[in-house]
């Protein structure tokens, strides 16, 4: 099977307690999957029509498992902690063989 990847660039973004709580769960979340992070925060440089602002990138073995772990009871709990204002471009890509 192909991979699968997470793909998520923030638009705004706030450093708060409620996006450190989210941090933490969704890095659970990703590592019970077996997933691995490729990329998380870091350098970015904006292109064409992007905003400049953190970007995530993870890897999943394969495609349903990717969506499995958004849809899984630990990666909703996740989400219930982003705090109010925090705007991102989230994606769900499969790979190509």
């Amino acid at each position: 099977m192909l991979e699968a990847y997470w793909i998520c660039s923030y638009r705004s973004l706030s450093d708060s307690d409620e996006r450190r709580a989210y941090t933490k769960i969704a890095e659970q979340a990703v590592r019970a999957a077996g997933a691995r992070f490729l990329a998380h925060g870091g350098r970015v440089t904006a292109k064409e029509q992007a905003v400049q602002g953190r970007a995530v990138m993870v890897e999943f073995d394969n495609y349903d498992l990717a969506l499995a772990t958004y849809d899984s009871e630990l990666y909703r709990k996740a989400l219930a902690t982003l705090p109010e204002g925090i705007v991102r471009d989230f994606r769900i890509v499969g790979g190509v063989g």
